[in-house]
């Protein structure tokens, strides 16, 4: 593997690390896992703020 290709790859997994290094978007993927959920549902669900959940969704969405 190329230097550069190997870089890329430590780039993206550090991002991707840094999608789920918050406790609330790991409450948010958990309840995803068990199906489709609205931001109503979530907020129900998990006991969150509409702002928040929206903001982690937005970053989560941002990211793939």
């Amino acid at each position: 593997m190329e230097h550069n290709e190997k870089n890329s790859i430590y780039r993206l997994h550090a991002e991707f690390c840094k999608t789920l290094s918050d406790a609330n978007r790991l409450l948010i993927i958990g309840e995803l896992g068990r199906g489709e959920a609205s931001v109503t549902e979530l907020l129900s669900r998990l006991d969150l703020r509409q702002s928040n959940v929206s903001k982690h969704l937005a970053v989560m969405r941002e990211r793939g």
